[in-house]
């Protein structure tokens, strides 16, 4: 049976699909570069706070709490992205571990 999408169509869905698994790979790979980025945010956001006492700084002092504040929020949402994509990985070993077990749940607990 033919396809009815273009094959131009299905390999640009394939490479989307190899590219999102590529993604997913490197966020659980690099875990630590979510709190990396996390800890340089809340030390120029630092910074930048302390520089607002003195008025030839504040100008500084802004960007720095703008740049700190951006860096905290894309470690926070990295992290957020990491845990629910673990989350989802283990909702689905487990529906497979129950399915080749014939469905039973009473096995899992039975040890």
């Amino acid at each position: 049976m033919e396809s009815v999408y273009p094959v131009w169509f299905l390999r640009f869905v394939a490479h989307l699909e190899e590219q999102s698994r590529v993604v997913r790979e490197t966020v659980h790979d690099f875990e630590w570069v979510h709190t990396l980025v996390g800890v340089f945010g809340n030390l120029t956001f630092f910074v930048g706070s302390i520089f607002f006492f003195w008025d030839s700084w504040q100008n500084a002092g802004v960007w720095l709490f703008v740049i700190g504040s951006l860096a905290m929020l894309i470690g926070a949402v990295g992290a957020a992205l990491s845990r629910w994509e673990r989350r989802l990985l283990r909702r689905r070993l487990e529906r497979e571990r129950v399915a080749g077990q014939g469905g039973s749940r009473s096995r899992l607990s039975s040890w």
